[in-house]
């Protein structure tokens, strides 16, 4: 099996206001056409990438669950918005 055939999902940790991260990113993205929302502390699994508090280091990135390909041409925009 390859990445294009597997459905990936992550987590980057951060440190800092998770809250002033979400608005940064979210403004950052505007006209991707990725969608970020910032939440509370969840697990619940999204549709779309999500900032939430982490009580270990300040704040996560989650993405939704992607495929491979979609991930990867996701992941450096946002990693850049952040």
């Amino acid at each position: 099996m390859s990445i294009t055939d597997k459905t990936l999902g992550i987590e980057v940790e951060f440190t800092g206001d998770w809250r002033d991260v979400g608005r940064h990113m979210q403004s950052e993205l505007r006209g991707t056409g990725i969608d970020l929302r910032v939440e509370g502390y969840n697990h619940v699994t999204r549709g779309y990438w999500k900032i939430v508090s982490d009580a270990t280091c300040g704040g996560e990135l989650v993405a939704p669950p992607l495929s491979g390909p979609e991930m990867m041409r996701q992941l450096p925009i946002l990693l850049a918005a952040m």
